[in-house]
Order: C-alpha cells, then structure tokens, then sequence
C-alpha cells in the first residue's frame, strides 16, 4: 500500500490519479473532508482510502502508515506571507519529523519519497544554474517558506542516516489546474482577469503531471538516498505570462514593473495588511523574487530515470484548457 499526504492538493491530487490510470489503489491523509484538487480530475475515486489526519496527529500518522510500504510526503504550507511562519514550522518541519519518525518506527516502509522545494537551494544573487550539488546558503534574501522545507529536509536526511530509505524531489514553480486564487494556478486566474503587470525576473517552471510521474517512477525504482530537481525549463515570467495569455485569447501583461515600484507596493501592502488585516497582494519577499533571474538543472531524473519532461508549452496549454 502507497500513503500520499496531503492527497488533496496540487502534487498529491494528481498523485492520487496518476496512480488511479495505471490501476493502483493508494491511501490518502487528509485533514478535512473534501476532494480539494482532486475536482480538476475523473476515474480515481475508486482507487483511494481517504484517512482523516494531521501530520501533527501522531495517532491519525500511525493508523494511516498500517500495512503501507512506501510513503510520499507532500503535505506542506506554501506562503510568503511572514505572519504564516509559525504555522510552517509546525507543518513542514514538525510535521515531517513526525512522519519520517513513524515511518522508522514502525520497521516495514521500502521507500519514503520527500516533496521539498529549489527553495532549499538558496536565494543568493548570481548563483548561476543549480543542481543537486547545490548547497543551502543562509542569508537575509531566504523565505521564511524556504527556511521550513530546509529544516524539513534535514528532518528526512537525519532519518536516512538513522536507516530509512529515502528519496527527495525538489520541483521548480509547479503548473497545473489547482486551486485558481491562491498556489501557483493563480497565475493563470491573473492572466485571464486581465492583470496588466509583468517583471523582469524568471524562473524555472515544470508540470504537475511531470511531477507526479517523476515520483511515481522514482518510487518503482531501487534508488535509495538521492535528491532529484524536477525542472522543464527555465523562462522568464513575461515569456510565462505570454504564453498563458496565447492560451487563453487574452491580452499580455504590458506594463513592465521596475524593481523599485516593487519595493514600494509592498510596503503599502504591508501598511495595509496591518489595518485591515487582509492578505497583502505582494510581499517583501515575492518583490524580490520576481526580479531575480534563477536557473535549474533538472536532467539528473532524466539519465537516472530516462524521463522526459513535458514542453512548457504543452503544459501550459493544458492548464489553460482546465481553467477553460
């Protein structure tokens, strides 16, 4: 039996279907009722066992790891909003602990796939095109969503050296139909709202169905201990936003935003955010994400695998059909 965490959203809902088309039943935690991203898909609602659960409720952990033999870890916090901090070391650091901690404990998992990020490879200008060897850099440019699935990583490696068999993937910006006005699906919610803005920075981008597939494959295997960047390609977000907008016969954003504006909106926003309370629009840290230039090298799962990724293109093709 597989266990997916975090079965509802944008990795592990297309996790869940993957795994459905190729007739493979799996188990899924959830913390609530609901399919989540899962109603972007067809054909898997037979192929799962939905546990109720927390990766912070060791007791719903241990009833969900009974008779499993591989365990793929995507329950996370994605945010850049620094009054989330807390509640991503809670989840994406505590939570691993207890997941990785368990699945030592209980003696019988052949594979435990992590899902981290390139975030954990720093954020430190020119640092030229990344790759597994990579080493994590601190510095003041880091998200606080970076700083979690370091900790995180090092949560999963201390467990290897403690005898369980594990992997890592560490996906670019995932594209794929999820929820359109929060994760990274939201840039095609923008795109067809019409937003006029694009910066100049770019980064590397690949599938959900990539993703999935990538670790489907990975999970087959008799690799043991290695780290993999899931990566299509590397573009700039005017290229993306281009592209997204050919997609869905809409306007390309026009106005360039220098980095400057950047570092004055988000100060308003913050000014904003602390009257208001509402969720900021931007961010200190996606200002400055969105102007630097960042370069992954995702072929390793290619020669180790013989994998292929899907062209930008296509996925972004694709995406859009879903938002259609």
């Amino acid at each position: 039996m597989i266990l997916i965490t975090g079965g509802t959203g944008l990795v592990g809902a297309r996790l869940i279907y993957e795994y459905s088309q190729r007739g493979v039943k799996v188990r899924a935690l959830r913390r609530r009722i609901g399919i989540g991203n899962l109603k972007h898909y067809s054909g898997w609602e037979s192929f799962v066992e939905w546990v109720q659960g927390d990766v912070l409720d060791v007791a719903s952990i241990e009833n969900a790891l009974k008779g499993v033999s591989h365990v793929i870890h995507c329950a996370n916090i994605v945010s850049f909003n620094p009054r989330d901090y807390n509640e991503m070391m809670n989840v994406n650091v505590e939570g691993t602990a207890n997941m990785v901690n368990l699945s030592l404990e209980c003696g019988h998992i052949i594979c435990f796939t992590h899902v981290s990020s390139v975030a954990t490879l720093g954020r430190v200008a020119d640092a030229g095109e990344l790759n597994e060897h990579s080493e994590w850099i601190s510095g003041k440019h880091n998200s606080f969503y970076a700083i979690s699935k370091f900790n995180a990583e090092r949560e999963v490696w201390r467990a290897h050296a403690e005898g369980l068999p594990v992997n890592m993937v560490n996906p670019s910006i995932v594209l794929g139909p999820g929820n359109w006005e929060t994760d990274s699906s939201s840039l095609f919610m923008k795109i067809k709202n019409k937003f006029p803005f694009y910066t100049e920075g770019n980064s590397g981008f690949v599938g959900v169905e990539d993703v999935a597939k990538a670790m489907i494959a990975l999970n087959q295997s008799t690799i043991n201990g290695k780290r993999y960047i899931l990566n299509a390609d590397n573009i700039s977000f005017q290229d993306l936003f281009n592209q997204i907008a050919a997609a869905l016969n809409m306007k390309a954003p026009s106005i360039k935003v220098p980095s400057m504006l950047s570092q004055v909106i988000w100060r308003l926003e913050w000014l904003r955010f602390k009257v208001t309370g509402q969720k900021p629009f931007i961010t200190k840290e996606t200002a400055y994400s969105a102007h630097q230039k960042r370069y992954y090298n995702g072929t390793k799962i290619c020669v180790d695998l013989n994998f292929h990724y899907t062209p930008l293109s296509e996925v972004v093709k694709s995406v859009s059909a879903y938002l259609k």
